[in-house]
């Protein structure tokens, strides 16, 4: 999901539009029990903000904001998310021009039927969900 669409340049305040799509895709979500890794990734471009002082913070800020946007609106268990920040790492496109780098600014939405870390020595038990490998 192109972050321009959600967030203004260096904010993480989700946008109107942001909502609508979000809440489309929150009630996909809520009628499975898959996990959600949130993703987030920038540009290249220095963030030039006290809050947020690199890429990273920011990355990071804006998957969470969605996470906890479809937690809170949705009625997805916050146990089914995790979130990942990439910064300007993992770039879809060189970040030559600004049509590129508005692409690389982007919260992607990963579902998987298991959080990664969980093995077999760490198996544990999460209210209401015993992981066993299995949905």
């Amino acid at each position: 999901i192109s972050a321009d669409l959600f967030f203004d340049l260096g904010r993480t305040d989700l946008k109107f539009s942001a909502k609508a799509q979000l809440d489309q895709i929150g009630r996909l979500l809520f009628e499975n029990n898959l996990f959600v890794n949130v993703v987030g990734h920038t540009d290249d471009l220095p963030t030039n903000s006290n809050q947020y002082p690199t890429n990273w913070e920011l990355s990071t800020a804006r998957a969470c904001r969605v996470a906890r946007y479809l937690i809170d609106n949705a009625g997805i268990a916050e146990n089914r998310f995790f979130v990942t920040g990439h910064s300007s790492l993992i770039p879809l496109e060189s970040n030559s021009s600004s049509v590129n780098r508005s692409l690389n600014r982007r919260v992607e939405l990963i579902l998987v039927r298991e959080i990664p870390y969980i093995t077999e020595s760490n198996r544990r038990i999460i209210p209401g969900r015993e992981y066993n490998n299995e949905l």
